[in-house]
C-alpha cells in the first residue's frame, strides 16, 4: 500500500491540522466543545477543513425508551436501536444497513450512563470507556474524543456495530493499494451510492468555500450532525446519510491488526483508518475525501478532537 505504508506516513502540517494525536488518558471527556485541529497521522497529501451551518438533514425519530434509559429509534427494515436513524442500502457486495448521520454527543452519553458490553481482546488496554457529558450547545455536534475501542463498543451496545467489512466483521485487506484496501468496506460502499462515485456527493469535489460539505467552511470544526443537508448521496436511498464527506472523521473497522492489545504500548502500535476526510482551516487536498482513500491512519488508543464514528449493521 504505497500512499499508505509507514514508510511514506507523515503528520499533519501543524497549521493545518495540529500536533499528532497522542493517546489519551481513559477519562478524557468528549463534550464536543473542544476546539483545534485534528492531530491524526496521515499517510498522504494534507489535510481538508469544515463549515458550519443548516440543521435540517435527515436524522431519527424517537419511538421510546429502551431498558439502560437509551432513546430507540424505529428504523424499519433496519430495526429498533439508539442512536442515529439507520438506512437500509443494496450493493453490489450486499445488502447492509448504516446510520444517516455520525452519533452525536447526546447519543453516547446514553451509552455512557448504560451498561457496557465486555471489551474484546484488542481493546483488552482500555480500563474505563470515555465519557461524554455534553454542555446544552454540544450536544447535537458529533461525539469526537473518543478512540476506536470507544467507537466500536458504542456500536456493539447499540445492537449495531462499527463500520466494517461487506460480509460482517472487520474490513478484508486485498491488493497492495489504499485502494484496495478499502474495498470491502461498507463505509466505501455507501460512500460510492453503489454507482459508484468518486465522493458521496458525486464527482465532483464538494469542498472549498462554496462547498456543501464541512471541508472548509465552519472554521475547522465539526457541525451538528444533521447540518450539511446538501452533503448526501446522490441517489435514493443513499440521499438519507449526510456529513459521509467532510464533518468528523470516522473510524473504521478497518485496522493493521486484531491481536490482543493488553496495554497502551501495543494499542498504540496499532494502526486503524479514519474515512471520510477531516475539516480544517487549510490546505485542503481533494484525495482526501474520495471514497476509496483512508488518507488518515491512526492508533487505536488515539483521540482527536475532529474524529468520531457512525455505526452499520448487517
Amino acid at each position: 500500500m504505497r500512499r499508505s505504508a509507514l514508510a511514506l506516513v507523515l503528520l499533519l502540517a501543524a497549521g493545518c491540522q495540529g500536533d499528532p494525536v497522542a493517546p489519551s488518558g481513559e477519562d478524557a471527556a468528549a463534550d464536543g466543545t473542544t476546539s483545534g485541529d485534528s492531530g491524526a497521522v496521515r499517510t498522504d497529501s494534507e489535510p481538508g477543513d469544515s463549515t458550519g451551518a443548516d440543521s435540517s438533514a435527515t436524522d431519527s425519530s424517537a419511538a421510546d425508551s429502551g431498558s439502560d434509559g437509551a432513546t430507540m429509534v424505529d428504523s424499519g427494515p433496519c430495526g429498533v436501536h439508539p442512536g442515529p436513524r439507520m438506512v437500509q442500502l443494496t450493493t453490489s457486495k450486499g445488502v447492509f444497513c448504516v446510520d444517516t448521520t455520525e452519533v452525536s454527543n447526546a447519543q453516547f452519553a446514553e451509552f455512557s450512563a448504560a451498561t457496557k458490553p465486555s471489551m474484546p481482546p484488542y481493546c483488552a488496554f482500555k480500563t474505563v470507556y470515555s465519557v461524554a457529558n455534553p454542555l446544552p450547545s454540544a450536544r447535537e455536534l458529533p461525539v469526537v474524543n473518543v478512540d476506536w475501542c470507544d467507537a466500536y463498543q458504542y456500536c456493539a451496545w447499540a445492537g449495531k456495530r462499527l463500520c466494517g467489512g461487506a460480509a460482517g466483521g472487520h474490513v478484508v485487506r486485498t491488493g497492495t493499494t489504499v485502494s484496495d484496501f478499502v474495498a470491502d468496506s461498507q463505509w466505501t460502499l455507501a460512500c460510492e451510492n453503489n454507482v459508484p462515485t468518486v465522493y458521496s456527493t458525486g464527482d465532483t469535489f464538494p469542498g472549498g468555500d462554496a462547498g456543501v460539505c464541512n471541508i472548509t467552511n465552519n472554521g475547522g470544526e465539526p457541525w451538528a450532525v444533521t447540518a450539511g443537508a446538501s452533503c448526501k448521496g446522490v441517489v435514493a436511498p443513499f440521499d438519507q446519510i449526510v456529513n459521509l464527506t467532510g464533518n468528523a472523521g470516522e473510524w473504521e473497522d478497518n485496522c493493521a491488526s486484531y491481536d490482543a492489545t493488553p496495554d497502551a504500548a501495543s494499542a498504540g502500535a496499532t494502526i486503524c483508518y479514519v474515512r471520510g476526510g477531516l475539516p480544517s482551516t487549510c490546505c485542503v487536498n481533494d484525495f482526501d475525501y474520495k471514497c476509496r482513500t483512508a488518507n488518515i491512519i491512526t492508533a487505536r488508543n488515539a483521540k482527536s478532537p475532529k474524529i468520531g464514528f457512525r455505526c452499520c449493521s448487517k
